[in-house]
């Protein structure tokens, strides 16, 4: 048993590893190229990165320069006319979001070289591939082992784990560590200090996960009980662990401003730098007026969770030029809004086909939790539209913790549905044996 058991974990630690070796397979040839995840920021950071590696961290106050002669020049920064609404200054220096990102990327360069670039992908490989070993333990000790493996094999499904790390720029480490956070909270017990931690790196990398980060603990505290009956909620640690996570975001972006005050010589012209860059991607120029918004954000609700094609299994871009549809949050293929469709109307027909069954209350959980996780992820792109619809080939990656929680959901009904099949087979049997 114990040598059955070892290998059953050793599976499903290659399970859990399966995203990173297939991005270890995809990065292999690409050279230089960018990736397809987020070509236009990851040009701008290695750019930077190459300031940094010829003139040092310290200058422009840690604030990296965007412009390189010759590096990228299609691609990023260095194709807009006007690149100051970015929070762009004069002199190509980025100011808007942390620069943690090209911190990570200088750390690689400087440890690997600058080239090729397929190179520098191992580190948010690596980072992706230890928080997806993290998370896959975490469900399996709060679930049990056939939800963990159920759980586990759906994620590995999904492009935010099968292209979710190629990246260069934030997006593989704030999903990174989203995942530890995640498994931290559906943890038994009660710590609360990584979630500062957890909090203050996701800021240093990132304003979009800024809803996710804080929010994380209180939509999973209130999704449990419905997916695992008898849960007893713990608002105030949830609670707890929320506010510290926000806090810590608030603190990196905190020291992020103070940042920019010191290169841009003053609060006021960091405080307008800011606003400016931050009206912009809230839809400034995109939306005007409550019902122009609400246009918008509905719009983006439903190209978000149904796509341009809800049912695609195409694997590669038709355009390059387009957002493509096939980078949009997929499961085997399908949209997450057609999915809850089709579960509701399984319930629905497992319902009529067992008249003794009363699952009304089964439904609702359903319906719970997947709105629960629907809120959750959809706040960045709905209060931020212009960047919510300009960037769907990565911002997708907000939809993993709505994802999950059907998973979860449906994984733990599927073990109780099991077990309670066990049991009535063993009645049965000893029923029968009695009887001879």
């Amino acid at each position: 048993m114990a040598i059955r058991d070892k290998a059953l974990t050793l599976l499903f630690i290659l399970l859990c590893s399966s995203g990173a070796l297939f991005s270890i397979w995809q990065v292999r040839t690409w050279g230089n190229e960018l990736s397809l995840v987020d070509p236009y920021s990851e040009a701008n950071a290695l750019r930077e990165v190459r300031h940094f590696l010829e003139d040092g961290l310290t200058q422009h106050d840690g604030l990296g320069t965007v412009y390189y002669p010759g590096m990228y020049p299609t691609e990023g920064f260095a194709r807009e006319p006007d690149v100051s609404r970015f929070g762009v200054s004069a002199e190509g220096v980025y100011t808007h979001y942390p620069p943690g990102p090209e911190y990570l990327l200088y750390a690689a360069a400087r440890l690997l070289g600058p080239e090729p670039v397929s190179r520098l992908r191992w580190l948010p490989i690596a980072i992706g591939w230890a928080a997806m070993l993290f998370f896959g333990f975490a469900v399996r000790r709060r679930f049990g082992t056939t939800v963990g493996w159920i759980a586990m094999a759906a994620c590995m499904l999904t492009p935010a784990v099968t292209d979710g790390f190629v990246g260069l720029h934030a997006q593989g480490y704030a999903f990174a560590l989203l995942l530890v956070e995640i498994g931290c909270t559906i943890g038994t017990g009660a710590t609360v200090a990584p979630f500062a931690m957890l909090g203050f790196l996701q800021g240093w990398l990132t304003f979009d996960y800024v809803f996710l980060v804080a929010v994380t603990p209180m939509a999973i505290e209130l999704a449990m009980p419905q997916i695992e009956p008898g849960y007893q909620r713990r608002w105030r640690l949830a609670c707890i662990r929320s506010s510290l996570a926000f806090g810590g975001f608030a603190a990196a972006h905190a020291l992020h401003f103070l940042q920019v005050c010191a290169y841009l010589g003053s609060f006021a012209a960091a405080l307008r730098d800011l606003a400016g860059a931050a009206s912009y991607r809230a839809g400034a120029e995109m939306v005007h007026g409550p019902f122009g918004y609400l246009t918008q954000a509905l719009v983006n609700l439903r190209l978000y969770y149904y796509g341009l094609h809800p049912f695609s299994i195409a694997l590669s871009p038709p355009d390059p030029d387009d957002i493509p549809d096939w980078a949009m949050f997929r499961f085997l293929g399908l949209s997450l809004g057609p999915w809850w469709l089709l579960i509701t109307a399984g319930l629905l027909v497992w319902e009529r086909l067992s008249p003794e069954r009363n699952i009304a209350g089964l439904r609702w959980g359903w319906h719970a939790v997947c709105l629960t996780g629907m809120v959750a992820t959809s706040l960045w792109f709905v209060v931020m539209v212009n960047h919510g619809v300009l960037h769907r080939h990565f911002l997708w990656r907000h939809l993993f913790l709505m994802f999950l929680l059907m998973v979860l959901f449906v994984a733990c009904r599927i073990r109780v549905e099991a077990a309670n099949a066990t049991r009535l087979l063993r009645r049965g049997s000893a029923v029968s044996w009695h009887g001879l």
